[in-house]
């Protein structure tokens, strides 16, 4: 089928400025923006049944109803790198115990912050009061004196849900001009999720079979040239992804 080439202009145009558009605003929107995501596994739980017996879990010697392993995952989608930011986790309805913090792709681990130092110092020979514990348990504060842009913080905890339902944890940051956003996890491929991956490669696709129409009338030849993209969808919608960030990168540096 041929496409008049008044129409053709008219409709790449129209699909072109709806892409662009669509990424400078997804661009101008991050240019603040961390996420992060959690994740959770339950590696022990106390039960006592009258036939097959009691399963007991303990923390410093005092039973818990339950052991969870928590991992936070910070990351920077901005275009900037961030200096000194004060990063805070904390919960209403879990008991955080001990802890590992990382930035990733490196040797480095997070400090507490002065303040919150402060607020759990111990004087030799004393111990803990009351709200110092209550303190530790509920809340974490850290400084990350640099998180670059794409670069990952994590964080882990043993824990203990106070109720039947799984922990309940949580993440915010302090800096000028930067926004954290919770990000629910989704099935990813090459670290982008399939439905972003899918989305890009639509559009590939459509400006790929647009362009087709024009030079070329045997329509076989489109056919089979969207079959092979359809089959490779999601790889190649995720590398594509992965190229725009890189140059993103390089025109926002």
């Amino acid at each position: 089928m041929n496409i008049p080439p008044e129409y053709f202009n008219l409709v790449m145009s129209a699909l072109i400025g709806a892409v662009v558009t669509y990424f400078v605003q997804k661009l101008s929107a991050k240019r603040g923006v961390f996420s992060y995501f959690v994740t959770h596994q339950r590696i022990g739980v106390s039960a006592a049944d009258p036939v097959f017996g009691e399963v007991s879990v303990s923390f410093n010697g005092q039973t818990i109803p339950n052991l969870y392993l928590s991992t936070l995952e910070l990351r920077n989608e901005s275009l900037k790198d961030y200096e000194n930011v004060v990063i805070n986790i904390y919960t209403d309805n879990t008991k955080l115990f001990s802890e590992q913090t990382q930035l990733m792709d490196t040797p480095s681990i997070l400090e507490w912050t002065e303040k919150y130092k402060n607020q759990l110092q111990v004087t030799q020979g004393d111990q803990a009061s009351e709200i110092q514990l209550k303190i530790y348990n509920g809340q974490r504060e850290y400084i990350a004196p640099v998180i670059n842009r794409g670069q990952v913080v994590k964080f882990t905890y043993l824990n203990s849900a106070t109720s039947d339902a799984q922990p309940a944890i949580w993440l915010s940051a302090s800096q000028k001009g930067l926004r954290v956003k919770f990000r629910a996890i989704h099935n990813e491929i090459f670290g982008v999720s399939q439905y972003k991956a899918i989305l890009a490669m639509i559009t590939i696709t459509v400006i790929v079979s647009l362009a087709l129409s024009l030079v070329t009338t045997v329509s076989w030849v489109a056919t089979s040239l969207a079959f092979i993209l359809g089959l490779f969808a999601k790889p190649l919608g995720a590398k594509s992804i992965h190229y725009l960030m890189k140059l993103r990168d390089i025109l926002f540096n």
